[in-house]
């Protein structure tokens, strides 16, 4: 037996569902056989209320079947300029600071090590050279 491309079907919420569904779907594979196409991998859903199946989206390659959308969180898009606004509100990490440090306040890699240990301390000390004191 040759193993041909695989579907997946959801929204089975009885078994009855499940032998129709599986039903419709060998009838629809079986159909696009005969007619010289092929089955696409996708995720399927019955929708019980019209007694079919319909695609939920397809698969591009088989570790996809492994993940899923959850259906109750909605689609987010976020734009490249909310990207840019939330990278701009993004405080300093401590490897930036550190370099800022010992490059442009001539700090020690040490003591920069040690001042950027934890932010408090960090922003603590960045407070007090913004302030003009040496």
């Amino acid at each position: 037996t040759e193993l041909r491309e695989r579907t997946e079907i959801k929204n089975l919420n009885s078994i009855r569902n499940m032998v129709k569904a599986i039903d419709y779907e060998v009838k629809r594979q079986i159909k696009l056989y005969k007619n010289g196409d092929t089955v696409k991998p996708a995720t399927l859903g019955w929708d019980e209320a019209n007694q079919k199946i319909t695609v939920q989206r397809y698969k591009e390659r088989a570790d996809e079947y492994r993940y899923f959308p959850e259906p109750d969180l909605p689609i987010v898009e976020v734009s490249r300029e909310q990207v840019a606004e939330i990278k701009a509100k993004l405080p300093t990490l401590p490897d930036q600071l550190q370099q800022t440090f010992t490059e442009e306040l001539g700090l020690s890699v040490i003591d920069a090590g040690v001042l950027t240990a934890e932010r408090a301390i960090a922003e603590y000390f960045q407070s007090v050279v913004s302030h003009g004191v040496d």
